[in-house]
């Protein structure tokens, strides 16, 4: 502990130099500068990301529904989520960025807060944060992930994995290959529902915003990439090239990257494919000459959603990142395409696939065509959309984790 607790703070204050830490906050990493804890029960929510806390949100709504007077705590780890949470659930919940998983930093938050239960969510398995939880009150796993190449990395530290698995009261696996991993570890805690991000909460979405865009787009026919990755911007824009040539030098690009520091990479790429393009932050509008619009905002994503039949959902074409959340745009009755790599997300994306409620990209080669075919037959696209609206009305996976988990907390 007294080694690795320098370099961790040294990490942690080159992530507020790069903007990846709140610099007012950061603290709250090392169990510092917390907020006072309720008096009253206490249940703890964590989740790792944007994607992570909306889908644990409506398991939150349904606890608090049902016990008004129940606190809760929301950790997460990034500035963005953060955000949303704050936009979603405002007073309603306690916000902190979670402790960094060291002995002392997580001792000091759990003795400030105290929390009666913990819900935890997919694969953020941090050993001294789950086992020191585990004396204080029960803990729950929900959409636990649990990859291949994840279970090969802990077989090395087997006992302490095995360990700390056995500490939830329940695992709620994402998926059914998840749930054989876990089983094939004997172990006995496991109880398969279904993903809880089918349930989880729309992204929001500004209809006066929306309105504004639509009029800036007109009529022109339009495209959107999602959450693109480095090396995938290339595919894009090349599909895009090709594009104009084939549907019309009118048509429009909504280009969202993941990492908005990239920037100037992506501009480089524009400028050398000789594609005029503007910027959201920048307050520039669509115009008649914008081939490509990026999107380098935070929290509107559900305004562009909203724009389009159909979304490409990036980060699907390389292996090392395994794909996003297609259900986000899937609820706002976009069609989602994806590439080859959907490991992240397997389950959806093969339920989607298998109701013909999404298209799934070979090859970057391939993509040009798949939009060229969305665009020109809007009928079919529309149909497609719709089915994905009426797949996603009649699951129901949040019912049935609750009652589950009431059998433990009995809340």
């Amino acid at each position: 502990m007294g080694i690795l607790t320098p370099a961790l703070v040294l990490w942690t204050r080159y992530r507020v130099r790069t903007g990846k830490e709140d610099p007012v906050r950061y603290g709250e990493r090392f169990g510092k500068g917390l907020l006072k804890r309720p008096n009253g029960k206490l249940y703890w929510f964590h989740g790792a990301s944007n994607g992570e806390c909306l889908s644990f949100l409506p398991l939150l709504r349904a606890i608090k529904k049902d016990n008004p007077k129940i606190n809760v705590l929301v950790t997460s780890g990034t500035r963005t989520s953060a955000e949303l949470l704050k936009k979603r659930l405002g007073k309603e919940v306690i916000h902190q960025f979670c402790p960094l998983d060291n002995p002392l930093f997580v001792y000091r938050f759990l003795n400030h807060f105290k929390p009666d239960v913990c819900f935890r969510t997919e694969s953020d398995y941090w050993p001294i944060t789950i086992l020191d939880m585990k004396k204080r009150g029960p803990l729950f796993l929900l959409n636990g992930r649990l990859s291949q190449k994840s279970l090969s990395r802990w077989a090395y530290m087997k006992p302490l994995f095995l360990k700390m698995l056995r500490s939830f009261s329940i695992i709620f696996p994402q998926s059914f290959d998840d749930f054989r991993r876990y089983k094939g570890l004997q172990l006995e805690n496991i109880q398969m529902i279904g993903n809880l991000k089918f349930e989880g909460e729309k992204l929001e979405v500004d209809q006066g915003a929306v309105h504004k865009l639509k009029k800036e787009i007109g009529r022109r026919p339009m495209w959107m990439a999602s959450n693109t990755h480095e090396g995938e911007e290339v595919y894009v824009l090349d599909a895009h090239k090709k594009l104009l040539h084939s549907v019309g030098e009118s048509l429009l690009l909504i280009l969202i990257p993941r990492h908005k520091h990239r920037l100037p990479d992506i501009f480089k790429m524009l400028d050398d494919r000789k594609l005029h393009y503007a910027c959201r932050t920048a307050g520039k509008k669509i115009t008649e000459s914008t081939s490509v619009y990026i999107v380098d905002t935070m929290g509107e994503l559900g305004n562009f959603y909203s724009l389009t039949n159909f979304v490409f959902m990036a980060g699907s074409f390389f292996q090392h990142i395994g794909g996003h959340n297609i259900l986000e745009p899937a609820r706002l009755g976009a069609l989602p395409l994806f590439g080859p790599h959907m490991e992240n997300n397997q389950e959806m994306a093969t339920r989607l696939l298998k109701n013909k409620a999404a298209i799934q990209i070979k090859k970057p080669s391939q993509l040009s065509k798949v939009i060229h075919d969305l665009l020109s037959d809007k009928k079919r696209t529309e149909k497609q959309a719709q089915q994905v609206r009426d797949i996603l009305k009649n699951i129901n996976i949040l019912e049935p984790t609750l009652a589950a988990i009431k059998k433990v907390i009995h809340v």
